[in-house]
């Protein structure tokens, strides 16, 4: 998800392009909707959108119960004016701030009116980027909602309340690069600890981390990982642990760690085999006199 920041201020966004085209039913009115989560407490003070002509009728609920697909409840309208602009991105200020705290989901629900002679297409979308399954878009307000395989140019501009930290995230994969699910991730650092699991597709993330250096380490029942330092400074995303198959020492993965081992560690000391993971049994990211006297820690029991 694409998230600015300025000060204490910030914008929940999923339409990566921007305003790449319209759409609509060719009808004089549309509804569109998104759902946002938001990664710090903070309140909801304006929509950021894009109305793609002059002279439309914007309203728009924020519903603070998400129950489901398209099931939202707990409705407060918090727009409705006229825009009187040429096309352009607008930003409309609600009537009374949304308070909202970390991790929290809502949905925002804007109905667009065309003004006679203008186009039946007023719903301003981009179909060029990822589509985030969050959008959607009916007829009527009551529905029946159709899921859209693009997003809305609909963005929630918020306040932070409170500072609580910054969103991090990435994957988990195995050594063929596919995603490795219930892993336990964690960041380490000095003072504290963050800890998550990843999901069935190998994806974890921490909605909220305090700023500073930390080790992102990974854990799974037959797998070893090298430990990675990460700088936390702003939002950060796209960050990746790998794990290999076997435990540390066991380089020829038969479930034990024995003389054997030993023996494959030798090689690979002398380059007469490849490193593995499981060689690496300190996590430095390389292979060498220290993970021997680990692995002779191992044996000796």
């Amino acid at each position: 998800m694409p998230l600015g920041a300025n000060s204490n201020r910030f914008e929940l966004a999923y339409d990566e392009q921007g305003h790449t085209a319209s759409a609509g039913y060719n009808d004089s009115i549309v509804y569109g909707a998104v759902v946002f989560s938001t990664p710090w407490g903070g309140k909801l003070e304006a929509l950021g959108i894009y109305l793609n002509q002059p002279n439309l009728r914007v309203t728009a609920l924020v519903y603070k119960n998400i129950k489901g697909p398209a099931q939202w409840e707990d409705s407060t309208e918090i727009i409705s004016q006229w825009s009187d602009t040429a096309a352009a991105w607008q930003e409309l200020s609600l009537k009374v701030p949304v308070s909202f705290t970390a991790g929290d989901s809502f949905a925002v629900v804007v109905s667009l009116s065309v003004p006679p002679g203008g186009s039946l297409l007023p719903l301003s979308v981009d179909h060029r980027g990822e589509p985030s399954g969050r959008s959607w878009a009916a007829k009527n307000l009551s529905g029946p909602w159709e899921q859209l395989n693009y997003d809305i140019n609909l963005r929630a501009v918020m306040r932070v309340s409170q500072f609580d930290g910054y969103p991090v995230s990435g994957v988990v994969l195995d050594e063929m690069g596919e995603g490795l699910a219930e892993a336990e991730v964690s960041l380490v650092s000095e003072k504290q600890v963050y800890r998550t699991w990843s999901d069935s597709h190998g994806i974890f993330i921490f909605p909220s981390v305090q700023p500073g250096d930390y080790s992102l380490e990974g854990s799974l029942e037959g797998y070893s990982f090298t430990a990675g330092a990460v700088l936390i400074d702003s939002t950060v995303d796209g960050l990746t642990l790998t794990g290999r198959r076997g435990r540390p020492g066991d380089l020829d993965n038969d479930g034990r760690v024995d003389i054997f081992d030993l023996i494959g560690f030798l090689r690979i000391i002398g380059g007469a085999e490849p490193e593995t993971g499981a060689a690496d049994l300190n996590g430095s990211g390389r292979v060498d006199i220290f993970d021997l006297i680990e692995l002779l820690k191992l044996l000796s029991g």
